[in-house]
């Protein structure tokens, strides 16, 4: 396919998915729980990424870049101009940033305290009233909060500032993992791709649901992790060791990734334990004990959308469900860490083994909502297999819950019996074609090195 061909293409599949990220954008307006539309906009959104991804594998690759990211662009300002689908945690959001910006501290107490306090303004009185498990602590690491801060000075008791905050970081995680990939192919002799990688992230229909439209901040997370990536990948260990730290800060997730991107330098530790004393040390002085005290809470008691522990409690009951998770996932990075350095990462391209350990950490976790895998979007870029995109678009299953579904007789969370069966079995499913895929080419490659 020529150049001006693929870049057509891909403007007429970015006209037809912004068609349907504006219907839905509408609808969050004018309907409380859209749940079909919904379901029918993330089915639409990956056909069309699908049918581009294939165009630009036969087209020019390049020359699509700009084109692919400014339709990204388009697509979350559509997410900037909705309510948020499905979800409240963006009051939760809100919250945290007046109680940084009047107290200095948004974990010293949970929003239940303030019920009926005359001090709250009327302007955060119906955000108080509808933040989900306000007896719990906030669960949102120092850096998160410093962006509730930043949006309340801009607008309080806004969503918007935030959500355009999201968009940036959005759009840079997208041209950070570009740089990655790059970095990779001046390493590694493969074909150029940066379109493709740009597409795969900035059109992701689960990033700009869970960014643009309901605001969860994990891409500032991912977006601080691929910049250590990147640091690392250039020499600068002490960036990347800051980098770490605010991603930790950020979000707990990035913690399995550092002795991957840390490795053995001393100054990569001493950079990510300054950027996690920085952000932790204010909080910690005024005797709170940041995000951890909600983490505990959520970690003990709650449960929604697992695949592995909801089998082991099933048989085992709660705590030897934890234990046998927690064991295979400390089994499962441990064999994949060791790996990575006997093999001094040269068969991964520089890129840590993220889509395996992540995902194993999802299959291990009593928890699993849709924004988590959020986590896994720059690995999937890079290294694209149909596990992991059957991942990202079958998690969005999980909001067919009793509560979105209007059904009265089941509890809020919880799913029909098939729901989950549908969601992991596809990825299963899909597993398996990795697998088939990857056994034909060793096959051939054995075939082809013998003599005739």
């Amino acid at each position: 396919m020529n150049r001006t061909g693929t870049v057509f293409w891909v403007h007429l599949a970015g006209a037809g998915s912004l068609a349907g990220w504006v219907t839905l954008a509408m609808a969050s307006h004018r309907m409380e729980r859209p749940l079909p539309l919904f379901l029918g906009v993330m089915a639409w959104e990956w056909l069309i990424l699908l049918a581009v991804l294939r165009v630009l594998a036969r087209g020019d690759g390049v020359r699509a870049f700009r084109p692919v990211l400014a339709w990204a662009l388009a697509f979350l300002l559509c997410g900037v101009v909705a309510t948020p689908v499905m979800e409240d945690d963006h009051f939760r959001f809100l919250w945290d940033g007046w109680q940084f910006a009047t107290t200095g501290n948004p974990y010293a107490q949970a929003p239940s305290k303030f019920f009926g306090n005359s001090e709250v303004p009327d302007r955060f009185l119906p955000i108080l009233d509808q933040i989900n498990y306000p007896h719990v602590p906030t669960i949102y690491g120092p850096v998160c909060q410093a962006g509730f801060l930043m949006s309340y000075w801009i607008a309080p008791g806004r969503l918007w500032p935030w959500k355009l905050l999201l968009c940036a970081v959005a759009l840079a995680l997208v041209w950070i993992a570009v740089r990655i990939q790059a970095w990779r192919e001046a390493n590694a002799s493969e074909p150029e791709k940066p379109a493709q990688v740009a597409l795969l992230i900035g059109w992701c229909p689960l990033l700009i649901f869970e960014t643009g439209f309901n605001a969860h901040p994990d891409a500032l997370g991912v977006l601080c992790l691929c910049a250590a990536l990147l640091a690392r990948l250039r020499g600068g260990e002490a960036v990347c060791g800051i980098l770490c730290g605010v991603a930790v800060a950020a979000k707990a997730f990035a913690l399995p990734f550092l002795p991957f991107l840390l490795g053995r330098s001393r100054a990569a530790w001493l950079g990510c334990a300054a950027a996690l004393v920085a952000a932790y040390g204010p909080f910690l002085l005024q005797g709170s004990g940041a995000e951890f005290a909600g983490l505990m809470t959520f970690a003990r008691d709650w449960e929604f959308n697992s695949s592995l522990y909801g089998l082991a409690r099933w048989g085992l009951g709660v705590s030897a469900a934890k234990a046998l998770c927690g064991a295979i996932f400390v089994a499962v990075w441990g064999w994949l860490y060791l790996r990575w350095w006997a093999n001094k990462s040269a068969a991964c391209g520089g890129i840590p083994p993220g889509a395996a350990m992540f995902g194993t950490l999802l299959l291990c976790s009593a928890t699993v909502n849709p924004w988590y895998l959020l986590w896994l979007a720059p690995f999937v870029a890079w290294r694209p297999t149909a596990a992991g995109l059957a991942a990202l678009a079958l998690v969005s299953l999980s909001y067919l819950t009793g509560l979105n579904l209007g059904w009265p007789a089941m509890d809020n969370f919880a799913h029909p019996w098939w729901v989950r069966p549908l969601e992991y079995g596809g990825i299963a499913v899909a597993a398996v074609v990795d697998w088939w895929r990857a056994r034909a080419v060793a096959v051939e490659a054995n075939f082809a090195s013998k003599p005739l």
